[in-house]
């Protein structure tokens, strides 16, 4: 549960937050990003290093970030990635030059995409993953981030710096003597690359060998040349039937919680060879555990109004506080089928085109419209909030047009962590498409007692697409209607500490809803609510 929280809690943290670059490559402006910015790609830094058992107290150096700030503008400019730029680059400095030959470089990623493709180390020429294990080097106290987001004329670029005045360091205490990724320990599928890695200090892999097996199953796998100094000495290996030369190739999502074990044997360690073991269980961090604490509520389920009721719940043990929900509830009874206007939703849409159209519509005027004027990501959001049944169904009337095999369309549910579930997905077939609305009735049973929102989605997953946001093209949503379920109406959060109990005491008659949570981590969002508990006042 740990592991998968973290991810959901920590990791997912740093997505979404604003660079607010100041720069621009024309005029060679190296610029600045947010003090938000920055945090976020310490957070994914200090997420990995936390992951792989190594200290996680990264900070960032002010000096160091403005030199990797203009080394992040050197590589954008010029399209190319060096470690030892020459003075005839475009936006050349003495400052930039000093950051690219202590950082890690990336181009056509920055910030913490930067940050996790360095941890990836894919492609042909990153065989000893050396960025990998400069990131997750121990010694390591200070880093540096240089980020350019780039434009129509130049690609993003960061400029990640890792060698600082510690690298020489005595080794601090690690979890364990060697530094593993993927690690010993459940770990998201996300953050399982196609290399694996296993360092230790000094040690000889001249003689070593690696073994994979699930079950009984062994997994084959070649191994690339040890890696020996710069860093902890280094054995990497690919299982087969992955390509490590693909940039952007990456570990399947499991069915089910997937346990490797793995075996470095002729380790040489002083004047003996030795054999590590170690597995690897990889996780759908969607997915809650069979054995996870969920922080279910009871208590009675009648009141009277204006009593100080005291409840209890099963508190998750690694956390550091837990916060109760309070919200009344009212049957939900509505559709919403654009004609309402954006009043009811949250428009996630590119402004060059409006999500709400006239010009089809399964019923009445208008209908909601998601095409692809860009190859991005496009939705929008029911701004209800709704606690679901055993009973709840999604309805919505659909039509996909003219749309390509990298065009999806989806329904999807936002879970209370801020995780999404597709719960209906469509892929174009090229061609016209759907010429008329059909409806779409989705078994909601699943998340029974769970609190969620309503989104689509059109999702674009790489390759041709149509993008033209006529109403022949796209994907088109009407009536959506969510059947046995109540809404959601003005929550209230309190701060409940983490004894098991807490008060509650109903203002108003009628039905409520009692929600808890833990907090994992000071400053990052919270973990997953439990089961909703219906309380009636009267």
């Amino acid at each position: 549960m740990q592991s998968r929280a973290f991810y959901n809690s920590v990791f997912q943290a740093s997505a979404g937050t604003p660079d607010e670059w100041s720069g621009d490559v024309s005029i060679c402006d190296a610029g600045t990003t947010s003090p938000q910015f920055r945090r976020a790609v310490l957070v994914r830094i200090n997420y990995f290093r936390a992951m792989a058992g190594v200290p996680a107290e990264v900070t960032l150096l002010e000096a160091y970030n403005n030199k990797a700030q203009q080394a992040a503008l050197m590589m954008s400019a010029n399209g190319a990635l060096s470690h030892t730029p020459p003075t005839s680059w475009h936006c050349y400095s003495a400052e930039g030059y000093e950051a690219a030959g202590n950082s890690n470089l990336s181009l056509g990623d920055y910030g913490w995409d930067a940050v996790f493709g360095q941890m990836q180390d894919n492609g042909p020429n990153n065989g000893p993953v050396g960025h990998r294990r400069w990131i997750l080097h121990p010694q390591t106290r200070e880093m540096g981030t240089g980020d350019v987001p780039g434009g129509e004329s130049f690609r993003p670029a960061n400029a990640l710096w890792v060698l600082d005045n510690h690298t020489w360091d005595v080794r601090p205490p690690t979890r364990g003597p060697f530094v593993a990724w993927p690690p010993p320990g459940y770990v998201p599928y996300q953050a399982v690359f196609t290399r694996w890695s296993f360092s230790y200090p000094d040690a000889d892999f001249s003689a070593a060998s690696v073994t994979m097996t699930v079950g009984t199953e062994e997994v084959s796998l070649y191994q690339e040349q040890p890696v020996m100094g710069a860093g902890e000495n280094t054995l990497v290996w690919v299982p087969q039937g992955r390509d490590a030369d693909l940039s952007r190739s990456s570990w399947d999502r499991p069915g089910g919680d997937t346990t490797y074990s793995v075996r470095v044997e002729n380790v040489g360690i002083g004047a003996s060879l030795r054999t590590f073991d170690y597995q690897v269980t990889v996780i759908d961090p969607t997915t809650r555990g069979v054995h996870e604490v969920i922080p279910t509520v009871w208590g009675p389920q009648h009141i009277d109004r204006n009593q100080v009721v005291t409840f209890s719940y099963d508190p998750i043990p690694f956390a550091i506080d837990h916060e109760a929900l309070h919200a009344p509830l009212r049957p939900f009874t509505g559709v919403e089928g654009a004609e309402q206007g954006p009043d009811l939703i949250v428009d996630e849409t590119d402004e060059s085109y409006s999500l709400i159209t006239t010009q089809t519509s399964a019923s009445g005027a208008a209908s909601f419209h998601l095409a692809h004027p860009e190859p991005v990501h496009q939705a929008f959001t029911l701004t209800p909030t709704f606690l679901l049944t055993e009973f709840s169904e999604l309805r919505f009337a659909k039509r996909l047009g003219y749309a390509g095999n990298a065009q999806i369309a989806r329904a999807q549910l936002l879970l209370g962590d801020g995780s999404l579930v597709n719960v209906f997905s469509q892929t174009g077939q090229g061609g016209a498409g759907e010429l008329a609305f059909s409806t779409e009735t989705i078994d909601l049973s699943a998340y029974a007692d769970r609190v969620v929102q309503v989104r689509f989605a059109y999702d674009f997953v790489g390759g041709s697409y149509y993008p033209q946001t006529s109403a022949a093209v796209g994907f088109h949503v009407d009536d959506i209607e969510v059947t046995h379920a109540s809404e959601v109406l003005d929550p209230e959060l309190t701060s409940i500490g983490n004894s098991g109990t807490f008060e509650f005491q109903a203002d108003a008659p009628g039905q409520h809803m009692l929600l808890v949570r833990g907090i994992g981590w000071e400053g990052f969002p919270a973990l997953d609510w439990g089961w909703a508990f219906r309380v009636r006042a009267d």
